[in-house]
């Protein structure tokens, strides 16, 4: 996985984890297009991989339902642990997690791209 950037806010990095691959694209491009680094993943073993191996993420984005053996929430459960700062932002079509855990923003599905990085941004800081 190698980060594509625009050099607009270079410094920022996002994890985009999407397992429905039109989705995925289409924020991805489009955080792209406002100067992101953008990591894309198809599941959390793809992420956590990304990870391990020292790549850098400023925030991340998650779906909660996905195949594999670790769900978005999952994931953030464990990322939280690691990086207690680390900005998550978890999105579902069916249920989110509950407002009090401190795990996340959440963002139901379906969002508008708009209202995607309105939220990222304003998570990283950025007005």
């Amino acid at each position: 996985m190698e980060p594509e950037a625009n050099d607009q806010l270079a410094p920022f990095h996002i994890l985009v984890i999407e397992d429905e691959l039109l989705v995925r694209d289409l924020l991805a491009e489009e955080l792209r297009d406002s100067g992101f680094f953008v990591i894309e993943a198809a599941n959390s073993g793809d992420a956590l991989a990304y990870l391990n191996a020292g790549g850098r993420v400023d925030l991340v984005f998650s779906d909660i339902r996905m195949p594999g053996s670790m769900s978005g929430l999952d994931l953030a459960r464990q990322l939280r642990e690691r990086y207690p700062s680390l900005p998550i932002i978890l999105t579902s079509g069916s249920h989110g997690p509950k407002p009090s855990d401190g795990l996340s923003i959440y963002l139901p599905k379906p969002y508008s791209v708009e209202q995607a990085i309105s939220i990222v941004r304003a998570n990283l800081g950025i007005l």
